[in-house]
């Protein structure tokens, strides 16, 4: 498998997940600011025409392109993880918790690091997205991870995103048990390498 990623992106929570599942795969850093992108003749375009990340290449011919499909994609090879999330009802509370995360969290959040909204938009967004916060953080005092008692591919995402909130002008030590909850994914071995290994 090919990840193809960019440091600070969704791409992360995909990185992540790809260690915890130890699935292998190789890693292409794309330069996001490439205005040739979207060109066809560019070679990025046969693996993404919209010219973003992540991107994960199953193989030559087959490509993923969104944060929950991949995710789902590498829960289903990850030991455990797998086996839990094959129970019907276990699989479609982790599709409801990748899409909620998706968008009330990573779009609303993405398009405010992006300053495309107006001083009231923004403002809305930020209520909007505290809400969510807060349900989160109620879920956070009752159960260890986002699922229950084990970790999933959910509590990889929801930590990538919280990573951004300081961006954005929101701190995140306001959600207590959130702020606990980040805290415990960020002290995993996976997690200090894979930002070793963006770093470099």
């Amino acid at each position: 498998m090919k990840l193809y990623f960019a440091p600070g992106t969704s791409s992360f929570a995909v990185r992540l997940a790809l260690a915890e599942a130890r699935l292998e795969a190789d890693f292409i850093a794309v330069n996001l600011e490439d205005e040739w992108l979207r060109d066809p003749q560019h070679p990025f375009y046969q693996v993404n025409p919209l010219g973003y990340v992540p991107v994960l290449a199953t193989d030559e011919s087959s490509f993923l392109r969104e944060v929950p499909a991949i995710l789902c994609f590498i829960a289903d090879r990850w030991p455990g993880e797998g086996e839990r999330a094959r129970g019907e009802m276990d699989r479609y509370k982790l599709y409801e918790m990748l899409a909620l995360i998706n968008s009330e969290l990573h779009k609303p959040i993405g398009l405010l690091l992006r300053q495309m909204m107006n001083e009231g938009g923004r403002v809305k967004s930020v209520s909007r997205i505290a809400r969510m916060l807060d349900w989160l953080n109620l879920k956070a005092t009752q159960d260890e991870f986002v699922l229950g008692p084990a970790l999933s591919v959910a509590d990889l995402y929801l930590y990538t995103v919280l990573g951004w909130l300081t961006y954005v002008g929101l701190d995140l030590a306001r959600w207590k048990a959130l702020s606990a909850f980040f805290a415990k994914i960020d002290k995993r071995e996976c997690v200090q390498a894979a930002r070793l290994a963006e770093a470099a």
